[in-house]
């Protein structure tokens, strides 16, 4: 028969600043939260800015998609919708989090450029 257990837990960071936990009697094992970065392109126009929010959507001409992400309201002042095609530098972050979870894809603007 058991009559001791030992608590052990075990704690690893990663940039997401998720951890995995060991605990007597249960262990937690994949909810480390893995996050890539790549630098992307968009070539398209924009179909919808929100400057106050920070947000804007944008349908690219190359795969005929739409892809949405954040901004500074800085980069967004002044910008043309519909009628103008712009080039996006994006960070693409990618989060894979636990198994349970459904991978998640986000876009922040860092350049933008007007294409004729």
């Amino acid at each position: 028969m058991l009559t001791h257990l030992a608590q052990l837990a075990i704690q690893v960071q990663c940039p997401a600043g998720k951890f995995a936990l060991a605990v007597p009697g249960f262990q937690f094992f994949d909810v480390v939260m893995k996050a890539i970065q790549i630098e992307v392109h968009q070539l398209g126009y924009l179909v919808q800015v929100d400057v106050e929010k920070g947000t804007w959507r944008i349908f690219n001409l190359e795969d005929e998609k739409e892809y949405s992400g954040e901004a500074s309201r800085q980069i967004l002042q002044g910008v043309t919708v519909e009628t103008v095609n712009y080039k996006l530098t994006c960070l693409e972050i990618i989060e894979e989090p636990k198994v349970s979870e459904k991978e998640k894809t986000k876009y922040i603007l860092q350049v933008i450029e007007k294409v004729e």
